[in-house]
């Protein structure tokens, strides 16, 4: 901008429409650019986001199908599985129950499993109608076997009770029986011993060696047969009793059986035999005793230590061995004493026939009838008894036979005797034949004990077998289940693997789109034009206003590199005016120092000479008026001299007036050209306030880019806790979050190198506001500095004025004096004509002499502060 000043030292200034500058059209503002970048983020950031919601969004419903349907459905199998393996487990324990009260709670844990087994069924959505229909068919086949099984139980139970109850009515009327039976073997003993003793008396030594050897080997064999099977039969009752108590006393019977039939085989003699029927007797007796014990091992069965059954298995196949030895034993013992006792009864025939015929045929008869009449009643007790504990039906109706040979035994010989026994007997005697014989027997109600059993067993593996398809169809359902979970699986890792790349490719490109961002908006646009023009604003804050500025483009940089331009051309036209000036000032100084120095010398000159002798004059004036008092008569003759004094006084006056009124002239002139000084300073000081606003509105500027990098800032951080979010729902994925996690940390670092710039942008921006903020400060600091020279210039004007004043009033008082000097005059030629009023008037003119000489002092100080002032310069 140039300026330049004129002939009168007057400062031309440009019209502000020559100074204006076309101005750029703004296109995309550095705001719009940062906005861009900040949107291409943003951009990216929210199509990774969309990405991952979509990528979690797809594997979460995967896993939603994975744990709302494959686990469930496993889950929900497997405990249906349990459910009815419990069934199947809990049935057992329903049959080896010991008491009702044992069943009864079995049987309600059975059907709270059945029930469990349907409201787990029913909660089983995932399955279809035909595998529903087939799981509740298992589960009613279950049910229906397992009340059959209570059912079978239950009536195995009351046959239990009923077996019992005619097991212990057997033994009762088997005590009874042969208790009565007995009398009949000692009525017949007693009458063969009499006839006997009638024979041997008739007969001599050989019916005595008869009846003495033969018989007792005989009556020993048929009593060892008879308490052989008493024997065979407690053992086989040994094995039904069901308390201790009930053993014990089976137990004491077993042993005064074993000692009747110890006596007896002590009685038979030494034949292979009779030592072999010996030697099973005495295995009988070792049932009772020892390791073989039958009554231990039913107390040991009782308490629950032969579950497995082994011991009882292996002891009642010895039971049935020795029974079977025994069967073939005592029959050759029998008859081998029988054979012995005929062939000794032969040869007495024809000795004694008649007495030992009757002997034989009707007392040994008797007494042989009799003792099988016991021995068939305790086989056939024993028979019932083994009935009671038979294993299996073949062993049932194996006894059953032997029973109906035995029982027309005991049928025969009942009616043999029974004329002979007491009714009560007979009745123990027909009651002992009803225990096997009819539906109430006790062959019907082991039979049908074991068909219950049977059932149960047949019911019981029904239900485990309806257990077993159930666990078969679960386990279909199960495999079905792990398939789709394993599809499931599959599917969501697909979705994970084609997530993980897309977002790797997303990655990827968000990572070049936001580098070159950056560079081409952010560093090439932003960063690189701000760095330029805050080096070029501190080159020239520091006073090099020679730098060229970058103006081009049209957004807000370019706005301020032209502010900036603008300020540097200001601060040209301000130094160039501030030299101006002061070249000026120094000339108008230099003149007015002149000047004043010219004034000074010519008013010392001449007014200083006028004052002196104005002084000089109004002493003598006093001197002369003190005199005229005493000599006013000399007035007269002096008048002439006075009237040439004050002629030559007005001369002097007049000359005064006129260097006074070119004093006048003269400070009128500084006066001008300090006028004109300051409403050249005022103009630069307008020009400062000008620039202060100029680079003020740019402060504001940078201030609004100070904003906007803030804003970017925020942008940044709320990416950067976007990035740090997605890293922790990443995290929370596990492996299937890991894409997420890389790209999450891509965003995080973009945040961070976009925070990183930013922070270099706002340094930067503050630093050009800090220049800003300078330049600010010493354009009002010229401001204040003009302002200041135009307060001294306007002081100066001020003094001048007053300085002018006192010219012009050293003016009219030197007119005024010269006019006095005129009127002296008038009065001297007055004083010609009336010397004689002088006298009377000496007073006064004293008087006035006296105040000239006091004006005259006055004058002359007013003179030399006059002249130092203006020798001064102020």
């Amino acid at each position: 901008m140039d300026q330049a000043i004129d002939s009168d030292g007057e400062i031309d200034v440009p019209d502000e429409a020559e100074e204006k500058r076309p101005v750029r059209r703004r296109s995309i503002g550095v705001g719009g650019k940062l906005y861009m970048a900040l949107s291409g983020i943003t951009l990216i950031t929210i199509a990774a986001a969309v990405i991952s919601i979509f990528a979690f969004t797809t594997l979460q419903k995967t896993l939603d199908q994975f744990t709302g349907t494959s686990i469930p459905a496993i889950k929900d199998s497997m405990a249906l599985a349990n459910a009815s393996s419990n069934i199947a487990a809990t049935a057992p324990a329903l049959v080896s129950a010991a008491t009702q009260e044992e069943r009864d709670a079995i049987q309600a844990d059975m059907q709270g499993g059945i029930e469990q087994l349907r409201a787990r069924l029913d909660q089983m959505a995932f399955i279809d109608d035909a595998a529903r229909t087939s799981l509740s068919g298992l589960i009613g086949e279950i049910e229906s076997s397992l009340t059959e099984l209570q059912a079978q139980i239950s009536l195995r139970n009351e046959l239990r009770i009923a077996l019992d109850t005619t097991s212990a009515n057997l033994r009762k009327e088997q005590r009874l029986f042969v208790s009565g039976a007995l009398p009949l073997v000692r009525q017949a003993s007693d009458t063969l011993q009499q006839r006997g003793q009638t024979a041997i008396v008739t007969s001599g030594d050989a019916v005595e060696n008869l009846l003495s050897q033969e018989m007792i080997q005989l009556e020993a064999g048929l009593r060892t047969a008879a308490q052989g099977y008493e024997m065979l039969s407690v053992i086989a009752l040994s094995a039904t009793a069901e308390t201790d108590a009930e053993v014990d006393a089976i137990e004491r019977h077993f042993k005064e059986t074993a000692g009747q039939i110890n006596d007896a085989v002590n009685m038979l003699d030494d034949s292979d035999a009779a030592y072999d029927l010996r030697q099973i007797g005495l295995k009988l007796i070792f049932f009772g005793k020892g390791s073989k014990s039958v009554f231990d091992l039913r107390k040991a069965e009782l308490a629950g230590e032969d579950a497995n059954g082994q011991r009882r298995d292996r002891i009642d196949a010895e039971v049935a061995k020795v029974t079977e030895a025994f069967k073939g034993s005592i029959d050759p013992v029998i008859n081998e004493a029988t054979a012995r006792l005929n062939a000794g009864g032969a040869g007495l025939v024809e000795n004694i026939k008649d007495s030992i015929s009757k002997l034989i045929h009707e007392d040994v008869g008797t007494i042989r009838d009799a003792l099988e009449l016991v021995a068939e009643a305790n086989r056939i007790a024993g028979l019932l008894n083994a009935a009671a504990g038979a294993p299996d039906t073949a062993a049932v109706g194996q006894i059953s036979s032997e029973f109906v040979l035995s029982n027309n035994g005991l049928v025969n010989a009942l009616n043999h005797f029974r004329d002979r026994l007491d009714p009560l007997t007979l009745e123990s005697g027909d009651l002992l034949i009803a225990f096997g014989t009819g539906d109430n027997s006790i062959f019907a109600i082991r039979g049908k004990y074991l068909e219950a059993e049977a059932a149960s067993q047949a019911a019981l593996a029904q239900s485990r077998a309806a257990v077993t398809t159930m666990s078969e169809e679960v386990g279909r359902l199960v495999a079905l289940a792990e398939t789709e979970a394993a599809a499931s699986e599959k599917s969501a890792r697909l979705v994970v693997t084609q997530s993980r790349y897309f977002m790797f490719a997303v990655c990827g490109v968000s990572v070049v789109l936001s580098l070159l961002i950056g560079w081409l908006l952010v560093s090439r646009q932003v960063v690189q034009r701000i760095t330029g023009l805050a080096e070029t604003m501190g080159v020239i804050a520091d006073g090099d206003l020679q730098t060229e500025v970058d103006t081009s483009g049209a957004d807000e940089i370019s706005t301020m590199a032209r502010t900036v331009e603008v300020f540097r051309e200001n601060g040209l036209e301000v130094e160039r005016l501030r030299e101006e000036q002061r070249r000026a000032e120094a000339r108008s100084a230099e003149e007015r120092r002149t000047a004043m120095l010219n004034l000074a010398d010519t008013f010392e000159k001449s007014v200083k000479a006028i004052v002196d002798q104005v002084g000089r004059s109004a002493e003598d004036m006093e001197r002369s008026s003190e005199t005229m008092v005493n000599a006013s008569e000399q007035v007269k003759s002096e008048s002439t001299g006075v009237r040439s004094i004050a002629e030559a006084t007005s001369t002097n006056v007049n000359t005064m007036a006129a260097a006074a009124e070119e004093l006048a002239a003269s400070v009128q002139e500084i006066s001008v050209n300090i006028s004109e000084t300051t409403r050249v300073a005022q103009q630069a000081a307008d020009k400062a306030q000008t620039t202060d606003r100029i680079v003020a509105s740019l402060d504001e500027e940078s201030q609004k880019i100070g904003e906007v990098v803030g804003l970017i800032t925020d942008i940044a951080e709320q990416t950067n806790l976007l990035a740090l979010n997605a890293t922790i729902e990443a995290a929370r994925a596990g492996d299937a979050g890991k894409g997420f996690a890389v790209v999450a940390s891509e965003v995080k670092n973009l945040a961070t190198q976009t925070a990183k710039a930013t922070e270099e942008i706002s340094n930067q921006i503050n630093a050009v506001q800090a220049n800003t903020t300078q330049a600010v400060d010493a354009i009002r600091e010229i401001g204040t500095l003009i302002g200041d020279m135009t307060e001294k210039m306007v002081a100066v004007s001020s003094a001048v004025e007053e300085q002018g004043a006192s010219t012009d009033e050293i003016a009219r008082s030197s007119s005024e004096a010269a006019q006095s000097t005129n009127q002296v005059s008038s009065t001297m030629e007055g004083m010609m004509g009336v010397a004689g009023e002088a006298g009377t008037t000496a007073d006064q003119v004293l008087s006035a002499a006296k105040g000239v000489a006091t004006q005259a002092q006055s004058l002359n100080r007013e003179v030399e502060t006059f002249l130092n002032k203006v020798r001064s310069g102020t």
